[in-house]
């Protein structure tokens, strides 16, 4: 995890990526390249009261500067979407400012659709059933 510290906009705390890391729910992803970590994205399952299936809430991606429009972000994206599908969610989430043009250029090429557009929710469904 520290090699993959400059990826984040503040020094991890040990602590805190130990209770992360030890959650069912919060899935943290890194991304190398060349051995190098390259990228992060952030996820987190969210429990329904209307059924048992959850949602998986795509929270936080970013990509090192020198490795930008090489494929990591979209990697992210589509290795969240495959969790969400191996932990049976309904759809996954992200939000993003709609004036983000790199961001919804990535979510809306991994397949997100865009439900709302007085905010820039993108949901994925991930499974054919829904």
């Amino acid at each position: 995890m520290r090699e993959a510290s400059s990826l984040f906009g503040a020094p991890p705390d040990d602590d805190a990526v130990r209770a992360y890391l030890a959650s069912p729910t919060d899935h943290l992803f890194i991304a190398y390249l060349a051995g190098r970590p390259a990228g992060f994205a952030r996820a987190h399952e969210l429990r329904r009261l209307d059924g048992l299936r959850p949602k998986l809430m795509l929270y936080e991606i970013g990509t090192a500067p020198r490795y930008r429009r090489r494929g990591v972000g979209r990697a992210l994206v589509e290795a969240a979407k495959e969790l969400g599908r191996a932990r049976n969610a309904t759809l996954m989430f992200v939000i993003t400012s709609s004036r983000n043009t790199a961001a919804m250029r990535l979510y809306s090429s991994t397949g997100g659709r865009r439900l709302a557009f007085d905010d820039a929710i993108l949901s994925y469904y991930l499974s054919p059933d829904d």
